[in-house]
């Protein structure tokens, strides 16, 4: 789960500082880029985590106990990491 985590937040980081970048190489300030690239990045953030949630939910119909168990876990701490 840790793993996980740190997986989906590292990933939601390069989406912001990639949308940051796009905003300084067309010329926005700092303070501006940070701003704009918040408040465009929600979308992008919301979708990617949850299609990862799904998916995590979905290991629920395995036949394989373990990823029976973790899926619906792995899922909550993602749903967790996004609105983190």
């Amino acid at each position: 789960m840790t793993a996980m985590i740190v997986g989906a937040g590292t990933d939601y980081a390069v989406f912001l500082i990639s949308r940051y970048h796009e905003h300084i190489r067309a010329g926005s300030d700092s303070d501006q880029a940070v701003c704009k690239a918040l408040s465009s990045i929600g979308e992008v953030i919301a979708a990617s985590a949850a299609t990862v949630a799904v998916t995590f939910l979905c290991m629920v119909f395995t036949r394989l106990p373990a990823f029976t168990s973790i899926g619906p876990a792995l899922a909550v701490s993602i749903a967790i990491a996004f609105f983190a």
